[in-house]
C-alpha cells in the first residue's frame, strides 16, 4: 500500500509541474478519503465483526456455567417448602479443538483484513481513474483555451488584411466561424473539468 502511495506522489510530482495541472492532495488526505469510502468502511467492520468471532472461537462454550432454580413444594398435611437447587458444570474440549478453533478464529480475521485490503485497493484505483479523468479534462480544457486565444490572434490578424485589402472577406468569416467553433468546444471541456473535479472532490 505504501508502495502505490509513493508511485502516486512521485507521478503527480513529475507530472503535475510539466503540465501545470491539478495533482492529488497530500498522502494523508487520500488515506482519509480511502479509509471513509463506503465500501472500506464496511469491510473494517467485517474485519471488527471477525475478531469478534475469533475471539467467541478462542474462549469458546467451555466456561464454568452455574445452573440454578427454586420451586415450590405442597406437601398434603405438611404444608410447603421451598427447594433449591444449583449444580456447577465445565464442558471440555477434545484434545487439540482448542488450538484448532484459535487457527479458525484466526484464519477468519486474516480473511476479512485480506478483503479490507483489497476494497481499499479497488478505491484507491477509483481515485486514481477520477484523478486521471481530472487531469485529462484539466489538460484538454487547456488546450481548447490555448486554441481560442490562437483563432482570436488570428482572426486580428485576418480582419487587419481584409482591411488592407490582402484577405477577403469570406476568410474573416471563416476565421469567425472557426472562433465560435472553439468557443464552444472550450466551454464544453471546461463542463467536462468541472465534473472530473466534483468526482474526485
Amino acid at each position: 500500500m505504501k508502495c502505490r502511495f509513493a508511485l502516486i506522489a512521485a507521478l503527480v510530482a513529475s507530472t503535475v509541474p510539466a503540465l501545470a495541472q491539478p495533482g492529488l492532495p497530500p498522502e494523508a488526505h487520500v488515506r482519509e478519503a480511502l479509509d471513509q469510502h463506503p465500501s472500506v468502511l464496511a469491510a473494517m467492520a467485517r474485519v471488527a465483526a471477525a475478531r469478534a468471532d475469533g475471539e467467541a472461537l478462542r474462549a469458546g462454550p467451555h466456561e464454568f456455567q452455574l445452573t440454578t432454580s427454586a420451586i415450590q413444594r405442597s406437601v398434603d398435611r405438611e404444608g410447603r417448602y421451598a427447594e433449591f437447587d444449583a449444580s456447577l458444570s465445565r464442558p471440555i474440549r477434545l484434545p487439540g479443538k482448542a488450538r484448532l478453533d484459535r487457527q479458525a478464529g484466526a484464519s477468519g480475521v486474516e480473511a476479512a483484513e485480506n478483503r479490507m485490503e483489497d476494497a481499499r485497493h479497488q478505491a484507491a484505483l477509483l481515485l486514481a481513474q477520477y484523478w486521471w479523468d481530472w487531469l485529462g479534462a484539466a489538460a484538454e480544457q487547456q488546450i481548447d483555451a490555448q486554441a481560442v486565444q490562437n483563432l482570436e490572434r488570428s482572426l486580428a490578424s485576418i480582419r487587419r488584411r481584409a482591411e488592407l485589402r490582402d484577405a477577403a472577406p469570406m476568410e474573416v468569416d471563416q476565421a469567425e466561424a472557426a472562433l465560435g467553433s472553439a468557443r464552444l468546444q472550450v466551454q464544453q471541456s471546461a463542463g467536462r473539468a468541472e465534473l472530473a473535479r466534483a468526482r474526485i472532490a
